[in-house]
């Protein structure tokens, strides 16, 4: 996979833009995590004063920041599911967590693997997780495990787009794309009104990612001349022409009369 599809496919295409708006059954879980994180940064932060003078943050450090607080959140995660395997609150908050952690280059995405296997073990109906683990299996271009999970949410629900599409994303990928057109196809015609721009416009992102370059035409060459028959009868190449005379001098009345002096003293000297 070039690094173009790479970045295409880590940026968030495969696991966000083929299910636009459908986060509906996350926020749920992540609500009480999120509640319980943002009061205890209420009562741990200071509120600034009008004194506080503004502090100049380099990127670098607060990328830093952010990294060591979501390891230091994924280490709590881990140590609820420690003593509750199966809570799903903590399962999905720890696969985020780590999911951010990979953007940031502080994880691999092989570790947002296993809570999202465990959550889909508990939940195995639910395609949206199905399709985020289909995602990541295509990101590290283990291909044939995403299909295989794309196929099995189509079969929970023949009439869900996202299955569809992302199959296809993927068939597209590995240079089949005429099996890809049917299912761009068929995603497009199911897909709900609100979605069938977002859907035709990431199609034809993927097309054109994964088109070859037309080769540029090679500047024409001029024809080189044809070589001279062989002399079979021994016969000699005409001669070139010979070159044109040089014309006279035009003739002016100084010279008239000196070719005429001379021509005076040549009869009286014979």
């Amino acid at each position: 996979m070039s690094e173009k599809l790479r970045r295409w496919l880590i940026a968030g295409v495969m696991v966000l833009g083929i299910i636009p708006f459908v986060w509906t059954s996350i926020v749920p879980l992540l609500g009480s995590v999120e509640t319980g994180q943002t009061s205890a940064q209420e009562t741990t932060t200071p509120t600034p004063t009008s004194t506080t003078q503004p502090v100049q943050v380099s990127q670098e450090a607060r990328q830093e920041e952010l990294k060591q607080r979501l390891l230091g959140q994924a280490r709590g995660y881990e140590a609820i599911l420690q003593t509750e395997p199966d809570n799903q609150t903590a399962l999905l908050a720890l696969f985020e967590t780590r999911k951010e952690l990979v953007q940031l280059g502080a994880a691999d995405i092989q570790q947002t693997i296993e809570p999202l296997e465990r959550l889909i073990r508990l939940n195995p109906k639910d395609i949206l997780l199905q399709l985020e683990l289909g995602s990541i299996y295509a990101q590290q271009q283990r291909f044939d495990l995403a299909i295989a999970i794309y196929d099995n949410a189509t079969k929970l629900d023949p009439q869900d787009y996202r299955p569809l599409l992302a199959k296809g994303i993927v068939l597209q990928l590995q240079g089949k794309k005429e099996e890809a057109k049917p299912l761009f196809n068929r995603a497009t015609v199911i897909a709900p009104a609100a979605f069938k721009e977002q859907v035709q416009a990431q199609i034809q992102q993927i097309e054109i990612l994964t088109s070859a370059p037309k080769a540029s035409p090679a500047p024409a060459q001029p024809a080189a001349p044809a070589p001279a028959a062989p002399n079979s009868d021994a016969q000699t190449a005409p001669a070139a022409p010979a070159p044109a005379a040089a014309p006279a001098p035009a003739t002016t009345p100084e010279n008239n009369l000196t070719n005429q002096t001379t021509g005076d003293k040549e009869t009286q000297n014979p």
